[in-house]
């Protein structure tokens, strides 16, 4: 990893692929706290349902409500 970050011995060019603006930085934090939210929401939205492991629970069932509605897997969705 550290490759990534140091550069290559007498490299004189950029070391950023992209260096954003101020409103570019923000947009990204507010794209960040968005794709939190869903996580969170789908997780809440589980309530007793969710678990840690892969568990049968009681009642289990296929959630198609809220974030599931829109995809198959909010949280992770989310935290991509």
């Amino acid at each position: 990893t550290i490759l990534l970050f140091v550069p290559a011995h007498g490299y004189a060019g950029r070391l950023r692929l992209w260096t954003p603006t101020l409103a570019e930085a923000w947009i990204c934090v507010a794209l960040i706290a968005i794709g939190i939210a869903f996580a969170w929401w789908a997780r809440l939205h589980l309530g007793r349902l969710w678990s840690g492991t892969i568990t049968a629970k009681a009642d289990h069932r296929v959630v198609e409500t809220g974030p599931y509605r829109l995809v198959r897997h909010p949280i992770y969705t989310g935290l991509l």
